[in-house]
């Protein structure tokens, strides 16, 4: 079993990245869910060690690729990957 967080948190990155947040909504709540949401996402990244956490942070937010991750950090793509 891998650990890649300092702390545990019940929280999917794939979960909240995906949670759509209903059009139907009033804009005040919508934009209060959506707040919520980003905030547990970021919480949840910055829980991930160190390194680990660069490489979320690269990879989908400042949208590097595998490689680009690889020759920055100085690490194997392989290592990237996982």
């Amino acid at each position: 079993m891998r650990h890649y967080c300092n702390t545990s948190i019940e929280v999917s990155y794939e979960l909240l990245k995906n949670t759509d947040i209903d059009s139907s909504l009033d804009t005040d709540i919508a934009k209060a869910l959506e707040q919520d949401r980003d905030d547990r996402l970021h919480e949840a990244v910055e829980a991930l060690f160190e390194k680990i956490s660069e490489i979320v942070k690269l990879h989908y937010l400042e949208g590097f690729s595998v490689g680009e991750i690889s020759e920055k950090l100085n690490i194997l793509a392989g290592n990237v990957k996982r």
